[in-house]
């Protein structure tokens, strides 16, 4: 499929870029620069856990969207509903055509990652004690809304290693994880 093809190029050219990125460290005589290069080589490494993160679940997201439960269809269309939140919050962020990032933008999309894995973890166990979904389908649901949290936060941590200097970026580090 075509995300199966993405997914081989994303790792492709993260291998390109980690040997070009080697060459140039070995290279240089600063060190402000192979720093600079090795925060840029942390954040290709998270978008690429991202991906990763995202492609383990989805045969799970097609087993709930083509599941007879009703509680498996909810579930599913919050993941979808979360997933188009995140991508206005990304959107807000901003960093394109060499623009400077929001780091308060930044900071709302971590904490709306983490609101949003909470809410649907509880909604979860919810129907874990309703007896709504099966005790596979109880795991699965877990899994996928942990994979989701990981993967956005890999995806703020990409943008962050790649907008931010390592001093900017300890300011998001610093965040309480619940909010």
């Amino acid at each position: 499929t075509a995300f199966e093809e993405g997914y081989a190029q994303i790792k492709s050219l993260e291998g390109a870029i980690l040997a070009f990125a080697s060459r140039v460290q070995n290279a240089t005589t600063s060190r402000e620069v192979a720093d600079r290069i090795h925060h840029l080589l942390a954040g290709g490494r998270s978008a690429v856990h991202a991906t990763k993160n995202l492609k383990d679940i989805r045969h799970n997201l097609t087993h709930f969207a083509n599941a007879p439960q009703a509680s498996l269809h909810l579930q599913n269309e919050q993941f979808r509903t979360l997933s188009m939140a995140f991508n206005e919050a990304l959107a807000a962020i901003g960093g394109g055509a060499g623009k400077p990032i929001s780091i308060e933008a930044l900071a709302s999309a971590w904490q709306l990652a983490q609101r949003e894995h909470d809410r649907i973890h509880a909604d979860i166990y919810a129907h874990i004690r309703d007896g709504d979904v099966t005790a596979n389908d109880s795991s699965s649901l877990l899994n996928v809304n942990r994979e989701i949290l990981n993967a956005n936060r890999a995806i703020l941590i990409a943008l962050r290693d790649f907008h931010l200097e390592p001093a900017e970026a300890e300011t998001l580090e610093q965040l309480p994880a619940r909010q």
